[in-house]
């Protein structure tokens, strides 16, 4: 049988608080935690930037398919989305030699947020018979690394979310 003092009670009615403020405040946490800590588990509708010296359609076709083959949906407008794919590309060209090294093409992605940078991939290779061969290619290699890599933060998300869930629960009386 337990006896009752003052230390105890105070005791016992801290605990309670604590517990309370722990339940009140950890799922708030928790969910502006999912929202900022990765950024990229978030991503669904994205808006595609294209070069104003040529055609936006065949500068942007190749990407397009490519992302909406991995799941995600594209928009025409910037203000549509919740994140801005912008791209460069570049070549690497030998002049000089017997031919023997071939040139490359270089792909470099960034994901933007909010004007925040959250996820960036170059892509190099050989580079193919043409420009247009190249981007469907760098497009590829480039929307299955995305996947991959919102994948995982998902996973990195829920496990994040089960893990505070079952803090939770032990804690509870």
């Amino acid at each position: 049988m337990e006896m009752w003092t003052p230390f105890s009670q105070s005791m016992r009615s801290l605990s309670n608080s604590l517990l309370v403020l722990v339940l009140l405040v950890l799922p708030g946490l928790n969910s502006s935690a999912q929202v900022f800590a990765n950024d990229l588990a978030s991503v669904k509708k994205v808006f595609v930037e294209s070069y104003p010296t040529s055609n936006r359609q065949t500068q942007i076709e190749p990407i397009e398919t490519e992302l909406k083959r991995f799941g995600f949906e594209i928009v025409d407008d910037r203000s549509q989305a919740n994140a801005v794919l912008s791209w460069e590309s570049q070549a690497e060209i030998v002049l000089h030699g017997d031919g023997s090294v071939p040139d490359k093409s270089i792909f470099t992605w960034q994901l933007m947020l909010s004007e925040k940078s959250i996820w960036k991939h170059t892509v190099k290779f050989v580079s193919k018979k043409t420009p247009a061969e190249d981007l469907a290619y760098g497009a590829h290699k480039f929307a299955r690394k995305l996947f991959e890599d919102k994948e995982r933060a998902l996973k990195k998300q829920q496990k994040k979310s089960h893990d505070v869930q079952q803090a939770l629960a032990a804690g509870s009386p």
